[in-house]
Order: C-alpha cells, then structure tokens, then sequence
C-alpha cells in the first residue's frame, strides 16, 4: 500500500506541474494576442488621426480661403448698397454746400474786384 501512494502522489505531482505548463502557454499565448491586437489598433489609431490631420490641413490651406472669400463678398455685394445709401446723401451735401460757398466766395471777391476795377 505504501508504493502505491507514492505513486499516486508523483502522478498528481506530475500532473500539476503539466496543468501549470499548460495554463502558463495559454497565458503566454492570450497576451500576445491582446498585445499584437493592441499593436493592430494603435496603428489603425494613428493612421486615422493622420487622415483627419491631412484632412483639416488641406481644408485649411485650400478650402477655407476660398469658402471665406466667396462668403465675405456675398456679405460685401449684399451691404454695398446700404452703405451707399447711408453714405453718399450727406457726402452729396458737404460737396454740393462747399462748391456753393466756395462760388459765392469766388463771386463775392471777383465782383468787390470788378468794382474795385472801376
């Protein structure tokens, strides 16, 4: 009886060591695949956010440009008659007052000089 409880005790023994093998192989194994996954999306992560890079930066040097000149001269061409009609009653005043005086004045001394002449 007692060799056979040596036995039985190397068998488990063996057995153990075996499982603990097994168990630290599939182990091994599940981290390099996580780690080769890991790997697999942190590429996928970096290529994305290189696209979305060159993608902001061609919209940036190429699209925006364009896109504001078209908007600021549609917003110029659609205020342009508003500012004229704002701006040139007055201008039209300070003009048509100043030529006024500045005839008057022109007359005023043209005529004192005419008489003046006499």
């Amino acid at each position: 009886m007692g060799g056979s409880n040596v036995s039985v005790t190397f068998f488990s023994g063996a057995l153990g060591q075996r499982m603990e093998k097994v168990l630290k192989a599939h182990v091994d194994a599940m981290w390099a695949r996580l780690a080769e996954e890991s790997a697999k999306r942190e590429k996928l992560e970096r290529e994305r956010v290189q696209q979305v890079t060159t993608l902001l930066t061609n919209f940036m040097s190429k699209d925006m440009p364009v896109v504001l000149e078209r908007g600021f001269k549609k917003e110029f061409a659609a205020i342009g008659p508003a500012v004229a009609q704002a701006v040139l009653p007055p201008l039209q005043n300070v003009v048509a007052t100043t030529v006024s005086e500045s005839f008057q004045v022109s007359f005023s001394l043209g005529l004192t000089s005419f008489m003046f002449d006499l």
